[in-house]
């Protein structure tokens, strides 16, 4: 489907057309209330209990796998009717190495495009033929499409979306993502890493963006100071697909604070 997005925001996105959906495990949240309390909420958990301050902060997953993917997935099937304008996915901390000024973007962020990463501090290319991409495409080639040869992207999966765009494939569509990876036996943590440099062009955006010498000034309308700021320049990391089919990755995982 063709999606057309036509520019009208000159200045920083209205809180009340943006709903900000927070992937949590365990995370101490009350930075959210401090930070963005203007702002519309959906908190989800992979089955795990929490008390928040609000209606929407105890939402829960029908199953823990795949990392946020399951909560963003859970968050779109449940609310595909009533989307806001605007939605931002999101982890649950407050401040990462890979968008260290996160608040910051979410508030003084101006929407060129339908669909915008909000990592702005770490670049990542896959163009090799990789086990666990090949492996996990092939069961869902026929929801997202013929593989590209190259994808180049901002890692970490937190991103805004317009609702028009998620709208583009119908309900349907994420039903059939979510239960396959209910269902399947794939490794969790490979299934959150395909969907990291898939998000693009399961939205049908461009998959050669190339990195930005300051990213976090595309995103917000910066000061002077901010476009001289050499440590809001993007990181290059040239990890040359994840080299990791031979054995599980040790990365990190997404929901540990940095």
């Amino acid at each position: 489907m063709l999606f057309v997005f036509f520019l009208t925001c000159v200045t920083a996105i209205d809180p009340t057309i943006v709903s900000l959906v927070v992937a949590s495990k365990t995370e101490n949240l009350t930075w959210l209330d401090t930070t963005l309390p203007a702002y519309q909420r959906f908190i989800y958990h992979p089955n795990i209990s929490y008390t928040g301050t609000r209606v929407n902060d105890n939402l829960m997953t029908q199953y823990d796998k795949a990392y946020e993917v399951c909560m963003y997935l859970r968050y779109i099937i449940d609310h595909y009717d009533n989307l806001n304008e605007y939605t931002i996915f999101m982890h649950a901390h407050e401040s990462s190495w890979h968008s260290p000024k996160m608040v910051e973007t979410i508030k003084r962020i101006i929407p060129s495009q339908p669909f915008t990463n909000l990592n702005y501090n770490c670049f990542m290319t896959l163009n090799d033929k990789i086990g666990y991409f090949e492996r996990i495409h092939a069961n869902l080639s026929h929801l997202i499409g013929v593989k590209p040869d190259r994808i180049n992207t901002y890692c970490c999966a937190q991103m805004l979306i317009h609702r028009d765009l998620i709208r583009s494939h119908p309900l349907t569509y994420y039903v059939t993502l979510d239960q396959w990876i209910a269902t399947t036996n794939e490794d969790s943590y490979l299934i959150a890493l395909f969907f990291e440099y898939s998000w693009n062009f399961i939205f049908n955006q461009p998959n050669d963006m190339q990195p930005l010498t300051n990213a976090f000034c595309s995103l917000v309308n910066c000061t002077s100071e901010e476009l001289e700021d050499k440590t809001l320049n993007f990181q290059f990391y040239d990890w040359k697909g994840f080299h990791w089919q031979k054995s599980k990755p040790k990365r990190k995982p997404k929901f540990r604070h940095n």
